[in-house]
């Protein structure tokens, strides 16, 4: 249950898209500088805000 409620959560989805339209744009040779510095700084966030502990959901 608890694996499921992670799954859900609009952080953990939110960084599978991003992580999926950025290798498609990686293996199309369409990625933008302005596209890693957001993807960057959201998969940053993620992670840190995970590691702390936080709870920012949605």
């Amino acid at each position: 249950m608890e694996l499921l409620k992670k799954v859900l959560s609009a952080r953990y989805i939110i960084a599978i898209i991003l992580t999926i339209v950025f290798s498609y744009k990686e293996l199309t040779g369409t990625t933008s500088t302005e596209f890693i510095t957001v993807y960057s700084m959201i998969m940053t966030f993620y992670f840190v805000a995970k590691k702390r502990g936080d709870s920012v959901e949605n």
